[in-house]
């Protein structure tokens, strides 16, 4: 074999090395996007359910709700609430300042109205991540009544930001947790009906210019520290106290 010959048969296998090589990354690659994608599948088909945290107690009077509103419909003060159910801000305003609202105001027959809204800034942009899976199974909720009981199991299985905590299986346990009708729930999401409900919270919050959560507005003005009990409490009286 001439030396010219020599040549080209090692580079001929140099690069059958070099395709065997590519090829073998693209296998690895794949299979790697498939444990990815069905990741969550193959953890909910192997691993037991995790228990679902009941939220602390909360008397829901029936006759109260509106959607996701509770209160009188005619209420002098509406205080208005745009949050992520993934925020864990706004998981400390459903669990210490939106209970006492309810407790100190509501429930006492002061002319008080609490409305909450959808306003998703934890997922990535232009991505159907947990937030909005949230939102929208707490929309099939809305259509049940039982809204607020979801609301407070969500925000009390919070589990950190897009790690699987509101992923599919997990968010139908925590319905049934929260009372709904499970059979009404998978219609309800199967359909994707409440996907554009979402959108319109999210078309308001962008409206009146907001950009974090948790955003408190008590008849239209922002409370500048909503942890703050206090200054939501006096902002209340203030807006019962007005002409």
């Amino acid at each position: 074999m001439s030396r010219r010959e020599q040549i080209r048969t090692r580079r001929a296998q140099e690069q059958r090395k070099q395709n065997l090589t590519i090829v073998g990354i693209l296998a690895i690659a794949a299979v790697l996007i498939v444990g990815i994608l069905f990741w969550q599948d193959i953890r909910d088909a192997i691993m037991p359910q995790e228990p679902v945290v009941q939220p602390l107690a909360m008397t829901i009077d029936p006759e109260m709700i509106d959607g996701k509103n509770y209160g009188p419909e005619d209420a002098k003060v509406v205080v208005r609430e745009f949050a992520d159910f993934q925020c864990p801000y706004c998981g400390l305003v459903a669990a210490s300042i939106t209970p006492i609202i309810k407790q100190e105001f509501i429930d006492t027959g002061a002319s008080v109205r609490l409305e909450f809204r959808h306003f998703i800034v934890v997922d990535p942009i232009a991505s159907g991540g947990e937030s909005r899976s949230a939102a929208e199974a707490s929309e099939c909720a809305v259509d049940q009544g039982k809204f607020w009981e979801f609301h407070n199991y969500v925000f009390a299985n919070q589990d950190g930001e897009n790690r699987g905590g509101f992923r599919e299986t997990r968010l139908r346990q925590i319905a049934g947790s929260a009372g709904l009708d499970l059979t009404a729930y998978d219609t309800c999401m199967s359909s994707n009906s409440t996907a554009q409900r979402v959108r319109d919270n999210e078309t308001e919050a962008q409206q009146l210019g907001l950009n974090s959560t948790p955003t408190l507005l008590i008849n239209g003005q922002r409370v500048e520290n909503p942890l703050d009990y206090d200054a939501v409490r006096q902002a209340i009286q203030v807006a019962l106290a007005a002409p």
